[in-house]
Formats: C-alpha cells, sequence, structure tokens
C-alpha cells in the first residue's frame, strides 16, 4: 500500500508503507531507502460534475 508523508515543511515523500508507529508516523519504503515523517491527511472532498448535477465524492 502507498502512503505519502511530510518530512519538514517542504519535502513529501510516496512510497511503499513499512511501519506505522506509535506516536502517528508512518515510515515510507523508496527503492532501497526508508523515511520516517508525519502522513498526509486524508484528501478532501473533491466536487465532480455528473449529468449536469453536482455531486461531493470523497476519496478513499
Amino acid at each position: 500500500m502507498l502512503g505519502t508523508i511530510t518530512i519538514g515543511s517542504c519535502v513529501s515523500v510516496q512510497g511503499e508503507i513499512v511501519a506505522r508507529l506509535p506516536n502517528g508516523r508512518l515510515s515510507v519504503r523508496v527503492g532501497k531507502r526508508v523515511f520516517t515523517g508525519r502522513a498526509v491527511g486524508p484528501a478532501e472532498p473533491v466536487c465532480a460534475v455528473e449529468e449536469g448535477a453536482v455531486q461531493l465524492h470523497r476519496v478513499a
């Protein structure tokens, strides 16, 4: 399963989740390297237009 983390205030890393730590941080693997940081929160609802109607969909 892929996960996205932030390291510092500007760097994001996406990779295979290898660990969920008790302090809420995630470790992800990119190639041979493992990065640990704060998980990016769930996506905000997005707006989609279907047949003239606007519907909100939550991304899981």
